[in-house]
């Protein structure tokens, strides 16, 4: 590993640093959204039934512990004085729109870290050559040491670019798409939630 980050030079330390950056901040992320995703739509089923039935009261205390996204919306509008009001598109859509800021947050700076960490790989693969130039121009061919150094951190560092970048990129992708469907199922169920409220 020394001799890589020797190899690397400078470059190379910054994209291990990135790459720790970047992974940190997937786990945030990973971690949040695991908390805000429904896992079992058994309970939200029996809250559109007890709501279609007018029994609020048994609504409010089936979600009282939920801490997942469609929990936490259920408990704030069955609290209020107007459910009805409250479940409306005009009232819940600003709502899932602060959900979607707050359970993406991290995931438009995962997204430049992964860039930073191919254009990183890039501007070592140019310093790299810069330096194999430099060798040829003052030595010639004939000091093949200096001239390997260069060539060496040109391939180490563009490797560890992309290999930095794909699988944060990938999970990036992975993520957004965790954060879409969370917010498409608490829309699909708000809009259950208001219609039962307004028939029962």
């Amino acid at each position: 590993m020394d001799r890589l980050l020797v190899q690397g030079g400078w470059v190379l330390v910054a994209i291990v640093v990135l790459s720790l950056v970047a992974w940190g901040l997937l786990a945030s992320q990973w971690l949040r959204l695991r908390r805000s995703v429904l896992r079992n739509s058994v309970w939200a089923d029996r809250v559109v039934e007890q709501l279609a039935a007018g029994d609020r009261r048994a609504a409010l205390e089936a979600c009282r512990d939920r801490e997942d996204l469609v929990g936490r919306l259920l408990r704030a509008g069955l609290s209020t004085a107007d459910p009805r009001r409250f479940f409306a598109p005009g009232h819940i859509e600003p709502l899932l729109a602060a959900e979607r800021f707050d359970l993406g947050r991290h995931l438009p700076l995962i997204a430049v870290l992964a860039s930073l960490a191919t254009l990183l790989g890039l501007l070592g693969t140019i310093l790299g050559m810069v330096q194999t130039f430099g060798v040829i121009t003052v030595h010639g061919t004939r000091d093949v040491g200096r001239f390997a150094d260069g060539i060496s951190q040109a391939l180490v560092t563009t490797q560890a670019g992309l290999v930095t970048a794909l699988p944060i990129l990938v999970l990036h992708g992975w993520l957004r798409g965790r954060v879409r469907h969370c917010l498409d199922t608490a829309r699909l169920l708000t809009k259950r939630i208001q219609s039962a409220l307004e028939h029962g």
